[in-house]
């Protein structure tokens, strides 16, 4: 009787499931009948709408406008009178030559379309000529210059003259990862487990549990394409192997201090299984304690600068990949190494999907530049000045700029770089005029932080430790202003670990 009724139960649930799905294919179908209609109403109604001039839809003409005649005599151009009479496709075609926007979109908030620097006509001019020089530009007390320095990498047009090759081909030619898309769907989730964890640009994490051998759950992430990005499968297929074949090369798994880039455990297409971060991301661990010692921020700046040189997997001296996107929260905490008696947390860097591959010339082994055209800044504030500069040559270098960043977030107990500034624009405008952030006062970790009067004075009395002043020397070497200039990240590594042990022999 009790498996009777057990049966009946689980029909009506299957029912009811199934009446579910009903009702939602006939909302989706109704809503897409409602938008054809109304597309095709739309349509009839104002098809004739292109061929009206602007003068029979009551649109005055403007007055002479000196600036628009010159243009249009320079580019062989009808009058703004002329343009009257002109169908709409013709105009808009013209203004597209000139560069001059045919929509009337609003920037969205917080973003910052790229700009060469501000209010200075040598920068504008350096813009320019940006595609065909390939400088940047350096600052003196008068401004912006031009820089005469030989610089470390070659230019795009090396690139498509094809004297640019891999620098590192046993990974870099691989159209995919290691797929083990059998295994993946034969772990067998308890999904009643499966919760979520957040969601980037590219990405959405899970948490999901197996039951070992003992029958104890163990946590491990499972990173899926968001929805809306599969559209473009091809391109999100490149980034999700590059993302698999660097946590393949360099990743390890987290149970030692000297393994600081996540590791991936199975992979398949879009998806990846990897460790479950026990701790908070960086980001949040810091804004989560009021102040941390002097020696976890400085072993946790090592682990960060160790992932990166890790992460950009050099080969004969020189990085074969760029993250593109190094910031706090693409560091993942764990706990400490069981055989450790350090209460620092284990570090590991994270999210590889932006990164480029590093070329080399194959005439002198120099590393090639990549450019990144077109990209609509959300904010950050951990970029380098180039990477404001739409089209302008980069390296692996922009990575160890950013890690200065991040080393400046350490020091000032999880504040952002120009954390002083009052709109988005004021900071962009410093990055590239070289003026490097400054960290916090008593005054600001009151107002930004709210520090009581102790914790301030501890944290302004922690910035005097010879720990911080050597971290605060590397950060300052990480953040010069040209890219040829910066350390590598293997140097970055090797000033942190020289210093910690000339600190640690004095005292």
């Amino acid at each position: 009787m009790t498996s009777n009724n057990h049966h009946a139960d689980g029909e009506l649930l299957l029912m009811s499931g199934f009446k579910k799905q009903m009702l939602y294919i006939s909302l989706i179908s109704l809503a897409v009948v409602v938008y054809t209609f109304a597309e095709i109403s739309f349509s009839n109604k104002y098809s004739h709408f292109s061929s009206v001039t602007p003068a029979q839809r009551g649109i005055k003409p403007k007055k002479d406008n000196a600036n628009l005649e010159s243009l249009g005599e320079k580019y062989k151009l009808p009058t703004s009178e002329t343009n009257l009479d002109r169908p709409k496709d013709e105009v808009m075609n013209d203004k597209s030559r000139l560069g001059i926007p045919t929509t009337n979109r609003k920037k969205p908030k917080h973003r910052h379309s790229r700009v060469v620097c501000v209010g200075s006509k040598e920068c504008r001019a350096l813009n320019n000529d940006l595609n065909r020089t390939h400088l940047l530009p350096s600052w003196d007390a008068e401004g912006p210059v031009i820089s005469s320095r030989t610089r470390v990498s070659t230019s795009s047009s090396d690139v498509r003259d094809n004297v640019c090759e891999l620098s590192d081909p046993s990974y870099q030619t691989k159209t995919s990862a290691p797929s083990t898309c059998n295994v993946i769907h034969e772990l067998g989730f308890d999904l009643s487990k499966t919760k979520y964890l957040a969601k980037g640009a590219f990405k959405m994490a899970w948490d999901v549990a197996l039951t070992n051998e003992e029958g104890d759950d163990e946590h491990y992430v499972l990173k899926t394409v968001v929805f809306s990005k599969i559209k473009s499968s091809s391109k999100q297929l490149d980034q999700n192997t590059r993302d698999a074949l660097i946590m393949e090369r360099a990743g390890r798994a987290p149970n030692s201090y000297e393994a600081n880039v996540l590791p991936t455990y199975q992979y398949c297409a879009i998806t990846s299984l990897v460790p479950f971060a026990s701790q908070q991301p960086l980001d949040k661990y810091i804004k989560s304690r009021k102040i941390i010692s002097v020696r976890k921020m400085y072993h946790l700046a090592l682990q960060a600068a160790r992932g990166l040189y890790q992460m950009q997997a050099y080969k004969d001296g020189i990085a074969t990949y760029a993250h593109a996107d190094i910031k706090p929260p693409q560091f993942l905490l764990f706990d400490p190494p069981q055989d450790s008696e350090e209460d620092v947390p284990l570090l590991q860097l994270n999210d590889f999907n932006r990164g480029r591959y590093i070329k080399r010339s194959v005439s002198n082994n120099e590393t090639c530049a990549f450019q990144m055209c077109g990209v609509v800044h959300k904010g950050s504030t951990y970029r380098s000045p180039e990477e404001y500069i739409d089209c302008a040559d980069q390296s692996a270098a922009i990575d160890v700029f950013s890690l200065g960043s991040v080393f400046f977030f350490l020091m000032s107990n999880g504040l952002n770089p120009y954390f002083q500034s009052s709109h988005y624009d004021d900071a962009v405008s410093d990055i590239l005029h070289g003026v490097l952030p400054e960290l916090p006062d008593v005054s600001d970790y009151k107002e930004y932080l709210d520090f009581s009067d102790k914790a301030a004075d501890f944290a302004i009395k922690r910035s005097k430790h010879p720990l911080f002043i050597a971290l605060q020397d590397v950060t300052k070497k990480c953040w010069k202003f040209l890219p040829e200039d910066r350390p590598s990240s293997l140097e970055v590594v090797q000033m942190l670990e020289e210093r910690l042990q000339k600190i640690s022999e004095d005292s």
